[in-house]
């Protein structure tokens, strides 16, 4: 068993409530599981189903695409990497 890091990439910075051009990295949690496509798996899950609605999900690429949240024209990607 291996750890996995969840991440959050954004181009919305919270403090300012504006959108930047370089974007933000924010570490959402950390899973442990077999491989990446299983610790994608398990945080999809653990999301509750209102949120798991709004997102595109991309099982291909282990990613999920949130648009349009928290203001228009904002992006929200989230993707796994492994915890080294």
């Amino acid at each position: 068993m291996r750890y996995f890091q969840i991440i959050q990439k954004t181009d919305y910075d919270e403090k300012n409530e504006q959108l930047t051009l370089i974007p933000q990295f924010k570490l959402v949690t950390i899973i442990k599981a077999r491989n990446r496509r299983e610790a994608f798996n398990k945080y999809l899950k653990s999301l509750k189903k209102t949120t798991y609605i709004e997102y595109q999900i991309n099982k291909s690429k282990l990613e999920a695409k949130r648009i349009h949240y928290p203001v228009k024209n904002s992006n929200e990607l989230i993707f796994v990497k492994k915890l080294e």
